[in-house]
Order: C-alpha cells, then sequence, then structure tokens
C-alpha cells in the first residue's frame, strides 16, 4: 500500500527515476524535491485562485429563484452565469498554462543536453478548449520538425521526464498507469489529482501514448506525419478506431511551450493542411451519425432516475460530457476550428449553423457543467466530482430511508434554483435531440425556446417534485395548468388529457400522481393512478397498485387499501 507521505516512497520513486535516465541527467534528491516543492506551490496557489474567483459564479447561480419564471429575468441571468463561469475557465485554463510550460522547461533543464531540433508541445483535451480545471488530466503532444532515431529517443526522454515531474505531486494514483503487474495486490491511497492523460486503452493522450494502438500512433511526431495520419483516418471512417483522439486534435490544440519558436509554426503549418481539407461524403456521413449516436448516449436529465440514486450525480459524466461533446461534435461536422469551445459556440452561431435560442442554451449547459464540475473538484480536492442536485435536507431524509447511503457530507450540493434552470434548458433540448430518425441539423438551427415553453413548464414542475420540493411542485402545477377539479368527474382524467397534451406522456401522469399523492390530495390522485394501472404493464403495476393502496389509505378505505 502506498499512502501519501508515507516514509520511504519518495527515496524510492527518485531511485527508479534515477535508472530510468542511467546518467543522462544531473539531478541529485535534494534538487529534485526543491523542483517538487516549488510545482507544488504553484498549483496550490492556482486552486486558491480558482477557489475565489468561482465565488463569484456561486453569487449569480443563488439568484436563480426556485419560483422564478420570468423567461426575459432568466434569460438575462443566464447570460451573467455564462460570462462568469466562461471567464472562471478561461482563467484556470491560462494558469494552467503556464504551469506546464514551467513543467516543461524544468523537464528540458534536467535532461543537459540542448534539445535537437525545434519543437512544440500542444495541449488537447480541455486544456485546449478552455475548459480545464486545476485538477483536470494533462493532455498532450509533441510536435517536431523532423524525426530521426536519436531526436524520437530525445523527446522520449523529455517526455518521461515531464512524467516524472508529474508524478511526483503525488497527485497520480497508479490504477490510472494501468500497470498489469500491480492488479489484485497494491492499494494506492494517493489522491486523484493533477495527472498525465494515463495508460489505459480509454486513454494514452501523451507524447508515447500508451501502447495499444493498433496502427502504431505516436504523438512524438511532425506536423506532416500526424496530418496523414489524421487524412488517413478521414478518408477510411469505418476503420477509424481513433476517431475520437485524432479528430479532437485537429479541432482544439493550443501550444503549451516552444523551442526555437515564438509564433508556434508548426502547430500553424498543421492547422491550414487540416483547414485546407475537404472531407469526403462517406466521412460527413459518419461524423453525422457520431453526433446523433452521442446525443442518445448522453442521455441524462434530472428526472425520476434521480430519485433511484438518492439525488447523487457525477458532474463530469452526467452533466459536463454532453454540451462539451455536442460542441465537439458540431465542430467535427461544420468544419470550424476555433482555439476554445467557447469561441467555438460563437463561430456555430456566426454561421447561423445553430440559433440564437441554441447557442443560449448550449453554452448555459457548458456553463453550469464547468461551474459543477470545479466546484466539486474544489470541495473534494481532488478529481472527486460527486454532486448532489437536492438539498442537503432531501439527502437527510434519503439518508433516513436508506442507512447504507454515505453520509449527507461526502458530496458538493448544487442550488436548487439553478438546477431548475438547467433542467429548464438540458430535458427540451435532449429530446428534441434524442428523437428517433430525428434531423439534428435543423434541431440546432431552428431551435427556439419558445416553441419548448410548455414543455420546460413541465420539466420545472418535474424537477421540483424530484428535489424534494413538492409544494412548489404544485403551486407551479396549478398556475401552469388551472384548477384540478376536472379529475374528480367520471371519464376526468381522459377530458384532463384531452385539454393539456403534455399529459399525453405518460411520464407526466406519473409525476402529476406523485405530486398529488405527497401533497395528500388523494381524491385526485385515485383517478391518475387508476388510469395508469390500466396502460402500465410489469412491475409498474406493483409500484402504481401501492400507491393506490396508500391513497385509499389516506381517505380511510383502509379494508379496500388492503385487498389492492
Amino acid at each position: 500500500m502506498r499512502k501519501p507521505g508515507h516514509d520511504g516512497w519518495k527515496e524510492r520513486i527518485f531511485e527508479v527515476q534515477q535508472a530510468y535516465w542511467k546518467g543522462s541527467a544531473v539531478i541529485g534528491y535534494e534538487k529534485q524535491q526543491k523542483i517538487n516543492t516549488e510545482l507544488a506551490e504553484i498549483l496550490s496557489n492556482i486552486r486558491e485562485q480558482g477557489r475565489n474567483k468561482i465565488q463569484g459564479s456561486r453569487d449569480i447561480s443563488e439568484q436563480f429563484d426556485i419560483g422564478l419564471y420570468s423567461q426575459s429575468t432568466v434569460r438575462e441571468l443566464m447570460k451573467k452565469f455564462i460570462e462568469s463561469s466562461c471567464h472562471v475557465s478561461m482563467l484556470c485554463t491560462c494558469e494552467m498554462t503556464k504551469f506546464v510550460n514551467v513543467i516543461m522547461g524544468e523537464s528540458v533543464k534536467i535532461l543537459r543536453e540542448p534539445p535537437p531540433c525545434h519543437f512544440e508541445v500542444i495541449a488537447i483535451g480541455s486544456l485546449a478548449r478552455g475548459e480545464a480545471t486545476p485538477y483536470s488530466d494533462l493532455e498532450y503532444i509533441i510536435l517536431v520538425d523532423r524525426v530521426e532515431s536519436d531526436i524520437k529517443e530525445y523527446f522520449t526522454k523529455l517526455s518521461m521526464t515531464s512524467y516524472f515531474l508529474i508524478g511526483n505531486l503525488g497527485e497520480t494514483n497508479l490504477k490510472y498507469m494501468a500497470i498489469k503487474e500491480l492488479d489484485g495486490w497494491f492499494q494506492d491511497m494517493a489522491k486523484n489529482g493533477f495527472k498525465i492523460d494515463g495508460l489505459s486503452p480509454q486513454a494514452g493522450n501523451i507524447p508515447t501514448g500508451n501502447g495499444t494502438s493498433d496502427r502504431g500512433y505516436s504523438f512524438i511526431t511532425t506536423p506532416d506525419d500526424l496530418f496523414k495520419a489524421y487524412e488517413y483516418v478521414s478518408n477510411h471512417p469505418d476503420e477509424d478506431s481513433l476517431r475520437g483522439d485524432l479528430t479532437a486534435m485537429m479541432c482544439f490544440m493550443t501550444v503549451l511551450y516552444s523551442h526555437g519558436h515564438k509564433e508556434g509554426p508548426l502547430l500553424q503549418s498543421l492547422r491550414l493542411k487540416v483547414q485546407a481539407m475537404e472531407l469526403s461524403e462517406q466521412r460527413i456521413h459518419v461524423n453525422k451519425e457520431m453526433l446523433e449516436s452521442d446525443m442518445r448516449k448522453f442521455d441524462f436529465a434530472p428526472d425520476q432516475r434521480l430519485v433511484d440514486q438518492a439525488y447523487t450525480v457525477d458532474a463530469k459524466r452526467q452533466l459536463y460530457r454532453f454540451p462539451s461533446i455536442l460542441l465537439f461534435d458540431l465542430a467535427v461536422t461544420n468544419g470550424i476550428f476555433e482555439a476554445d469551445a467557447w469561441g467555438t459556440a460563437g463561430q456555430l452561431l456566426a454561421t447561423k449553423t445553430i440559433s440564437e435560442d441554441f447557442h443560449l442554451c448550449l453554452m448555459f449547459q457548458l456553463a453550469v457543467a464547468c461551474y459543477v464540475r470545479l466546484s466539486a473538484y474544489l470541495y473534494h480536492d481532488s478529481q472527486d466530482d460527486r454532486i448532489s442536485l437536492a438539498s442537503q435536507r432531501v439527502r437527510i431524509n434519503c439518508q433516513q430511508k436508506d442507512p447504507s447511503l454515505n453520509s449527507p457530507g461526502d458530496r458538493w450540493y448544487v442550488h436548487t434554483g439553478l438546477v431548475l434552470a438547467l433542467a429548464d434548458t438540458m430535458i427540451p433540448m435532449k429530446t428534441a435531440l434524442g428523437s428517433p430518425d430525428v434531423d439534428t441539423a435543423r434541431v440546432c438551427k431552428h431551435y427556439s425556446t419558445e416553441s419548448t415553453s410548455s414543455s420546460q413548464a413541465m420539466c420545472r414542475i418535474a424537477t421540483l417534485q424530484h428535489t424534494g420540493h413538492t409544494t412548489l411542485a404544485f403551486e407551479m402545477l396549478v398556475k401552469r395548468f388551472g384548477q384540478l377539479d376536472l379529475l374528480l368527474k367520471p371519464k376526468g382524467v381522459h377530458e384532463w388529457i384531452n385539454s393539456h397534451p403534455e399529459f399525453a406522456d405518460q411520464r407526466n401522469i406519473e409525476i402529476l400522481a406523485n405530486i398529488l399523492l405527497e401533497s395528500l390530495r388523494f381524491n385526485e390522485a385515485l383517478p391518475l393512478l387508476f388510469y395508469l394501472s390500466e396502460i402500465s404493464t410489469g412491475c409498474d403495476k406493483e409500484t402504481i397498485a401501492l400507491s393506490i393502496a396508500e391513497c385509499q389509505r389516506g381517505l380511510g378505505d383502509h379494508e379496500q387499501a388492503l385487498l389492492t
């Protein structure tokens, strides 16, 4: 077992690194520890800056009142929040870029010998997209002006030296290094923080790669060779095993460190080649399929599933992935190459690829995702992105029902008003994009929040109910859809559905029934539950029967409840 700060581990790691260098680097143990201390202090300062700056976004998030439903007010708040969150993300990105520049500079010094050619260290991933945090994995490649055996050897050593400096910070949990010899017996207690991308088959966006590529892509390469690899992928999309890696690189790249040049001509020459290339019809078709499949894959929404998982959400996987991947897919599909994700969204709007409403909703989702991801990381001081989309009070209630849940303090809580605003934009957009046989390009271009106002209202009501604010959900339900007396009449449920098309969706009827049940309005809930029992099948019937029995008990009919 390795524990942070455990006696002897630093010395052992230093010995391993010395063995790798085999005398090609002059650095003693004390010098290594001095460099490590300085780098750790820089990283700590960046995190403190992030902690201070994110308070502005938090203040705006708390202005999203739970009962707020004025579209003009909400839109203005969304714009303010986007601006604030974007500022924090770009600040973290800028500071982390400087930090990696220092790491690469120290790595060059450690190797003693001057670099054999001009080279540029290029960021890919979140650092290139302008979405980095001070805990994000570092994804990077090295562009050189020529590749020869001695050059490849030097830059392999340089890459390994940068890995050592990053690993010495103590935030690289070895499980991410995919070391088979450690499986089953070695436990690493180091936190998961700032580290290289890793060596698992799903990772490996680092200069030396992860060793799993069938075609042996190297990320110590010339612009010409990397472009040839990209060109091959573009012309053979069915064989595109590295589609995500190579295509993402071409969309978002930025210079982290340059030797021999100031303007980054190696990256610039690569960009010009990519931008001049015309994608084949087959590739364009595959790109569109990729966009549509990703929209179906990232289907999370603040819906009934929140109850099943006690309102716990992984910020990166369930919130951040959707807007980030959507932006990336749209950039690839439309051949847009901007400096970062925020600029890409602006260019998509400028070219009228997406509507103003789609742009606002997408940017807000990205802003919220970046905000909650960084907030969770800062809260846990690691790449732990567990958050709750319900209040701590609701979480405590969940724990009382299920003592196996972790304590309410084990996650960061999102302000409920912000959750509601996120649901207002996310659920209608995902519904529109995730429909079978949808024309994604048309949805993006003509998307309008006015056409989704009814579904937004239902989303807000549902989210209030799912996050434990039943009283507010009921008040909004009555305000939006009117009194519920109709439900008490014979065939009243059918008349209600005919009068309110939103409730043709069975899920919305279930939400309405649950709100009434939790509000102890058993008379109105009972006919809805009987209707649901008629149209539902399988295990749903058992759940509905229990709810019917609860209503009957609430109305004093204990004998009928027992029969049910």
